[in-house]
């Protein structure tokens, strides 16, 4: 399943994106998102990446856990090319990229005058007998929501950077 995303902000996009890799860096000071423990950071000039672990709860549908038992983590991927002005990110389910892949990329486009847009091409991708499709509807649905979170909170971010 694809989606595509466009969100706007009052800021240059080089400022949006100096500002998103910032807070990636500090995950863990952001725990009410969900995302945790970063695993890998690597920051030079006009590139970052980033690996963090999400612990998966137990709002996983139980057909899914007798599907795929040993369902615990989601791991979560960032490469960040802030000279080009986009990322490309991933996340998958430890062990099992195979049958459960969240993966895109997010341009970060001029928009007028100090305002851009982060746009994201979004494609879903769950390998599960029978539920896949309904599972990746579900998916798409939560992520696209956790990216209009990441929205208002970036968008409060930027107002103090």
């Amino acid at each position: 399943m694809h989606f595509v995303l466009e969100q706007s902000f009052s800021f240059s996009p080089e400022t949006v994106i100096g500002a998103e890799v910032l807070w990636v860096s500090n995950f863990t000071r952001h725990p009410e998102l969900g995302i945790n423990n970063i695993t890998h950071s690597d920051v030079r000039p006009g590139q970052a990446s980033f690996q963090s672990i999400l612990e998966v709860d137990d709002s996983i549908p139980v057909v899914v856990q007798k599907v795929m038992p040993s369902l615990s983590k989601l791991i979560y991927v960032n490469e960040y090319f802030t000279d080009d002005l986009f990322e490309n990110f991933q996340m998958y389910l430890e062990g099992h990229k195979e049958r459960f892949l969240i993966a895109g990329k997010t341009e970060y486009i001029p928009s007028g005058e100090n305002n851009s847009i982060r746009k994201f091409s979004v494609d879903v991708n769950v390998d599960i007998p029978l539920i896949g499709k309904m599972i990746e509807g579900q998916s798409a649905d939560e992520y696209r929501k956790t990216l209009e979170k990441d929205h208002e909170f970036l968008s409060k971010l930027l107002e103090v950077f």
